[in-house]
């Protein structure tokens, strides 16, 4: 899944009911340049996908597929169960143990909060220490994220414009741990992909 579109980067004329797009970068205009920008956007993205993810995931930005899909996650004997990315208002189901399942919950942003019969959130009741949970929802995000898609466009411009350097003053390479070594990496994009990495690695999960 590539962040942004070869149209964002080199415009677009008027065709039929499209409209005409500013590109960040028209004077790419040749089908050589526009070739290479095709191959750097999936590299860009991909290396965004590495840098939040501490390239543990690819396609990480991706849209969530719009059937929902049921994941396995376990308890950590707290009354909040944490999963990863999901559309918000997309969990259709809870089970515990032998399929039972569990409608006392309320949604959060970053999982699923127990509550008592009345739907008021407690902490007397628990998702059991190491017990596993099945979760119907549609994991992932509902779009790609506006931030993250301008972060790929500055990065691919960044990258196009130092292309006499051979790319690899611009995004940098990997070291052993997965993190990323940039030389000349745009303080905005650094600080986009900063925010969503430092969700990424809050996000408690054990899940199968």
């Amino acid at each position: 899944m590539d962040y942004c579109s070869l149209d964002q980067l080199v415009g677009r004329l008027a065709e039929g009911e499209t409209g005409e797009m500013s590109g960040y970068l028209p004077q790419a205009s040749s089908e050589e340049d526009k070739s290479a920008l095709a191959e750097l956007i999936t590299r860009v993205s991909r290396r965004i996908d590495a840098y939040v993810t501490d390239a543990q995931a690819e396609n990480f930005f991706a849209p969530s597929p719009a059937e929902a899909s049921e994941g396995t996650f376990y308890g950590d004997g707290c009354s909040y169960l944490w999963l990863p990315e999901f559309v918000p208002g997309s969990v259709s189901k809870l089970a515990g143990l032998r399929g039972v399942e569990i409608t006392t919950f309320v949604e959060q942003p970053t999982g699923l909060q127990l509550a008592d019969a009345d739907g008021v959130l407690t902490r007397g009741a628990v998702f059991g220490d190491g017990v596993p949970y099945k979760v119907t929802a549609r994991f992932g995000f509902a779009a790609i994220p506006a931030d993250i898609n301008e972060a790929a466009l500055q990065l691919c411009v960044r990258t196009y414009r130092s292309k006499d350097e051979g790319f690899s003053g611009v995004i940098g390479s990997m070291r052993n741990d997965g993190a990323i070594i940039e030389r000349a990496m745009p303080v905005a994009v650094k600080e986009i992909l900063e925010v969503h990495r430092r969700k990424y690695r809050g996000r408690r999960i054990d899940f199968a």
